[in-house]
């Protein structure tokens, strides 16, 4: 610390004062901006696995409280989704045909 001319105490900080308080600032500045979140369900985009459609076929749930292994997952998979096969379109009706795009 030294003393100015006026009789007032300068302090200077150091290099590392200056960056340390400079990340408390932004660690403030960081909680004024984010919402603390403890529960998953308050999230936007939460959505409940009990929630997903009942097609057995192309998902499938795999809980942790009991070991069942399947040959197509590992051990770490939970939630695996096939694509279904989609089938083409039927032709539209000849009465159509005129006002359709090709392609």
């Amino acid at each position: 610390m030294d003393k100015n001319t006026t009789g007032k105490i300068k302090q200077e900080l150091t290099k590392q004062e200056k960056v340390v308080s400079l990340f408390k600032f932004i660690e403030e500045i960081n909680k004024l901006k984010q919402k603390i979140v403890l529960r998953v369900s308050d999230y936007p985009w939460w959505y409940s696995i009990n929630d997903l459609p009942d097609d057995s076929e192309n998902i499938k749930v795999y809980y942790r409280d009991y070991a069942e292994e399947d040959s197509e997952t590992g051990p770490n998979t939970l939630l695996p989704v096939h694509k279904p096969e989609f089938q083409s379109c039927p032709e539209p009706d000849l009465r159509f045909e005129e006002w359709l795009d090709q392609g």
